[in-house]
């Protein structure tokens, strides 16, 4: 990796970022909120707001003691825990199992792009893809390849990339609204992390995810001209036991099996990276799936009191019957002994970075149990919600090649 490239975030931070509030904003544009009510009521009411109706505390109190079915514990045969977890996990995504739908994949024109980081020129190319993640539904979004002119036989290491909240994925692909290719990396949260991988070498695809961008329902446009809400994908999907996280888990797993179907790709060299919603597809991914080689995951992984249940979060990121399951660190820890680089963000407020800790060494005793316990890293990052990148990539560089 050049130096160049290892310093950029460095100089992005001086850059307008987005912050907490406004992320949280964007969430929370489509929503409709109950307003605190205006009736004045008496001094003797029983029924004035107070700490005794907050339903955040209550949760906590709820389930602070609660010991999650599959959660690992001291002493138990960590490869069967993982069989058995494993599994535990695939049925409460409702992943399909019958065999997988053909993925009838497709590319577009490929365009030549350029992004400036540091006064270094990277040079890629950039398709758009549709395949087919289920029977008669499309997934969307772009192929990334690094313009190696020279080296048309080349075999690439791989990621697949997830958008996070309140984006779509041409966000995280260089491209600006109007359609023309950003020059130089975005300073929204999620910096183009997907230009960042493909100026690190490797061949990325970067879904978009169900609900967002083109995976909105086309029908309800009218009906919603500033935009849909997760919330109004994942309802009818749990109508049925589904989720919306369980989905778009599984469109990142077929877009590795489209990744394993091509000539220029290294199968045995694939990672899985996203920031804060993108982040969880990151984790559930790579934990189901032991093609994934290595995962990054930004902003997410937590302890569930200090953000699931302490923060007003989408929809998409609560599983149904997660809690009573596992923790967020039992889902790490089905990744080992595969690399998992965990990133936190000193001032995150919805995935704070003291949370970030107590997963990581819940995590850490999976992977000691494993006796790799150097293969999860806490990267402690700078600013709030954001993607960083910075020492991420040079870990990856050792794995990923």
């Amino acid at each position: 990796m050049s130096k160049a490239l290892c310093h950029r975030n460095r100089r992005l931070k001086t850059g307008a970022l987005v912050s907490i509030t406004m992320l949280m904003a964007c969430l929370q544009s489509s929503h409709s909120y109950a307003a605190e009510s205006t009736y004045q009521l008496p001094k003797s009411s029983i029924l004035k707001p107070s700490s005794d109706f907050d339903f955040f505390a209550y949760s906590k109190k709820l389930h602070k003691d609660h010991q999650a079915r599959h959660a690992f514990r001291q002493g138990v045969n960590p490869q069967k825990w993982q069989t058995t977890a494993r599994a535990a996990l695939k049925t409460l995504l409702a992943l399909p199992e019958s065999a997988p739908a053909p993925l009838n994949a497709k590319l577009g024109e490929k365009l030549k792009c350029a992004v400036v980081i540091d006064k270094r020129v990277y040079k890629y190319t950039r398709q758009e893809i549709l395949y087919y993640s289920r029977p008669n539904y499309p997934v969307g979004g772009y192929f990334l390849l690094p313009d190696n002119a020279n080296n048309s036989k080349a075999k690439y290491s791989a990621v697949v990339c997830m958008p996070g909240h309140g984006s779509r994925v041409q966000d995280i692909v260089g491209l600006q609204p109007d359609g023309n290719t950003r020059s130089t990396l975005s300073a929204d949260y999620q910096h183009d992390l997907a230009v960042q991988c493909v100026a690190n070498g490797y061949a990325t695809i970067a879904i978009e995810s169900l609900g967002l961008g083109s995976r909105a329902s086309y029908s309800k446009r009218k009906e919603f001209p500033q935009g849909q809400d997760c919330n109004q994908f994942d309802g009818p999907l749990n109508l049925y036991g589904d989720s919306l996280i369980g989905y778009r888990v599984y469109d990142a797993l077929r877009a590795i099996d489209y990744l394993q179907s091509r000539n220029d790709i290294n199968k045995d060299s694939i990672a899985t990276v996203g920031v804060s919603a993108g982040g969880a597809i990151s984790l559930f991914a790579a934990a189901l799936d032991t093609r994934v080689k290595c995962a990054v995951v930004s902003c997410f992984l937590n302890d569930i009191n200090s953000s699931l249940l302490s923060h007003i979060h989408c929809g998409c990121n609560y599983v149904p019957n997660l809690g009573k399951e596992f923790r967020l660190s039992d889902i790490g820890g089905l990744i080992a002994p595969r690399l998992l680089l965990i990133e936190a963000s000193k001032n995150d407020h919805a995935f704070p970075l003291s949370g970030a800790k107590l997963a990581y060494e819940e995590t850490k005793k999976i992977y000691s149990a494993l006796k790799v316990p150097q293969n999860v890293i806490l990267f402690q990052t700078k600013g709030d919600h954001q993607f960083d990148g910075y020492e991420a990539f040079k870990r990856l560089k050792l794995d990923l090649r």
